[in-house]
């Protein structure tokens, strides 16, 4: 909590903070629906004890915390964000992990930052709801009504799935035209594109859709005032979060502090250092700032490739961090610029200087003929995207939906109960407290791990390892399989698909160290390959009319390299005489004739020698080959 409360002042510097937080007891929801939220269990008592510390950590950062008895932190959220807006255009952003505070989002006026891993950069504003969602925030209500919400117990109408849902509000827009369509307008089931069943579940489902969307819905009434909040300004605060940090031994955040006020001047081709700026200190700044810059949209694209060219761990940074790196990197050489109003001649000032370094370090021709040429050519891939058989998918969706359906029915047989099959702690007490699946024989039972907190695992290689000892953990695998093609896949690709029949993937040229793109909105480089599931998946993407997908790849490029800038004689004679390289590999590690070389052996072959190029210990030798460690041992020290 008090890394996030930093990283929060650090990123958005805001001129007031404000805390909600939930109060023990019944809620007014669970006094009339009392399974709401019935499926979390109890909390941990190590978390229960630190969220009782909460106060603590506000009160050091002189943030006031507010609840309401009887209601959740989200209404007491919801309540300030409608007083808020009333007196004013301020714009306000809201710090959560909770995803069910999307429908507060409002433009760009009312925003939610979650930081959650994969979404570390994203500003939920409309536009990045409806990416994720395919909903105007404002509708997420009326999808929970029909389709409810595992995670809060909420039932919305039974057997109405997350497709159907999404499907039935993108349609009539909210539930109240929903059953005035229905009735009033006496829309048939066609309107809505959906079959006689689900259009049956529907028209009888009215009450249950609207206690739910009512159990979903944020009360932005209450009767709270908002606290009289001072104007934030961290430097007032640094001594009382120092203490608490000494308190609770919080040695990297104190360290942190600590550093805010000590800058050190370094080199100027030290990318990640600090030098001072000055009178650019930010008040609500763990670092010193200088003042902001604004590039026009084709300059900052350049500096985004030169910084990263020069330094590969800057991937795809933005203004802010590149502003930064300006400001605290450069100043020597660029103090006279950026201390100027911004310009034309700013920009191309600055981009001088980075092209300069660049051929400083003998990388100008990669920046000039390799990295800028590809600009225009993503641009225009990210436009054009590929065709989606939206029909051949939906077919497809529909077959693992029920393929789901069955085992988890098949699974609820077994075990005589229901619980939430995507629940570690139940899944867990159902196979290892009620089944006792890790005391059954099947090969698995001693090797079995545990999480941090001393639980058995139910990670995939976990369960894996125990398929054998009950037939109920290869139908929870095949379970989760599904789960994650639907989920991961198949309904994103439709809902990124919608508009056109196409998928817009955004390429990021400078997504990853290595050199590779990086794929967002929807990840396009993550899509299986393998098995029944890869197959069909990728024939959904098709050719248009006329013209022809073609695929291109370089040929083992990564391993040529290696076997260049090595000198290895073996590998370059490989290579040389036109032979397999995985399979020549092969032959070294398990000293076998080239007839003798399995499918196994050329794949394991291959894995080491993907994997030591990118890093692959001894343990991941190990775990990948399936090996004792001295094996894996000897295997590395042959490579390399």
């Amino acid at each position: 909590l008090t890394n996030m409360i930093l990283s929060g002042i650090e990123r958005f510097k805001p001129d007031y903070i404000l805390a909600a937080n939930d109060l023990p007891g019944q809620t007014i929801r669970e006094m009339s629906f009392a399974s709401y939220k019935q499926n979390r269990g109890e909390s941990d008592d190590k978390l229960v004890a630190q969220i009782k510390l909460m106060g603590e950590v506000f009160g050091a950062f002189g943030v006031p915390l507010v609840s309401k008895e009887g209601y959740e932190a989200d209404d007491v959220v919801g309540t300030f964000v409608k007083k808020v807006r009333a007196t004013g255009d301020h714009k306000i952003i809201i710090l959560t992990g909770d995803m069910d505070i999307m429908q507060l989002v409002d433009d760009d006026r009312v925003v939610v930052y979650t930081g959650k891993k994969g979404e570390e950069d994203v500003i939920f504003n409309e536009e990045e709801v409806f990416k994720k969602h395919g909903l105007k925030p404002k509708q997420i209500p009326d999808y929970k009504g029909l389709r409810g919400d595992t995670s809060d117990n909420i039932p919305g109408i039974k057997g109405i799935g997350e497709k159907t849902a999404l499907t039935i509000i993108q349609k009539a827009g909210d539930l109240e035209n929903v059953y005035k369509l229905i009735k009033e307008e006496k829309k048939e089931r066609e309107f809505f594109g959906l079959s006689e069943r689900f259009f049956e579940l529907l028209k009888n489902g009215e009450d249950e859709a609207e206690f739910s969307k009512e159990l979903a819905t944020i009360n932005c009434d209450l009767d709270v005032e908002i606290p009289n909040i001072p104007e934030f300004k961290l430097s007032d605060h640094v001594e009382k979060i120092k203490e608490l940090c000494e308190e609770y031994n919080f040695t990297s955040i104190r360290r942190k502090l600590e550093g805010s006020k000590k800058i050190e001047k370094v080199e100027e081709k030290d990318l990640n250092k600090f030098v001072e700026v000055e009178g650019a200190k930010n008040e609500n700044s763990l670092f010193v700032t200088g003042p902001n810059i604004e590039f026009s949209a084709e300059t900052f694209r350049k500096l985004q490739i030169a910084v990263w060219v020069l330094n590969s761990v800057e991937t795809n940074i933005d203004k802010e961090r590149l502003n930064y790196l300006i400001n605290t990197s450069f100043t020597g050489a660029l103090g006279p610029l950026i201390k100027g109003p911004a310009s034309e001649s700013v920009d191309r000032g600055i981009l001088d200087y980075f092209e300069k370094k660049l051929k400083e370090e003998n990388l100008y021709e990669v920046y000039e003929k390799i990295e800028l040429p590809l600009l225009p050519i993503l641009d225009e891939a990210n436009k054009v995207g590929v065709k989606l058989d939206r029909e051949k998918l939906k077919k497809l969706l529909t077959r693992y939906e029920k393929e789901r359906e069955k085992l988890q029915e098949e699974i609820y047989k077994l075990t005589g109960e229901s619980f939430n099959l995507n629940s570690p702690k139940q899944l867990g007490v159902v196979l290892f407290e009620k089944l006792k699946v890790q005391d059954m024989e099947g090969g698995g039972a001693k090797k079995i791990k545990k999480t941090a907190g001393g639980k058995l695992s139910t990670k995939f290689e976990v369960l894996e390892e125990m398929k054998e000892n009950h037939k109920i953990v290869q139908m929870i695998l095949d379970f989760r399989e599904r789960e994650k093609m639907i989920n991961t896949y198949l309904e994103p690709l439709l809902v990124y698909s919608q508009f056109d029949d196409r998928i817009h993937t955004t390429f990021i040229q400078t997504g990853a160290q290595t050199g590779r793109f990086s794929s967002i909105n929807p990840n396009m480089q993550n899509i299986p390959v393998r098995g029944e599931e890869g197959v069909e998946l990728r024939e959904c993407f098709i050719a248009d009319t006329g013209k022809v997908l073609l695929a291109a790849d370089y040929s083992q490029i990564e391993l040529r390299i290696a076997a260049m800038l090595s000198g290895e004689e073996y590998l370059q004679k490989v290579f040389e005489e036109g032979k397999d390289i995985h399979k020549s590999v092969a032959m070294k590690m398990f000293k076998k004739e080239e007839g003798e070389i399995t499918k196994d052996d050329r794949n394991a072959a291959k894995a080491m020698n993907f994997g030591i190029l990118y890093g692959m210990g001894v343990t991941s030798i190990k775990n990948t080959l399936k090996v004792e460690r001295n094996v894996a041992q000897a295997f590395y020290d042959s490579y390399t």
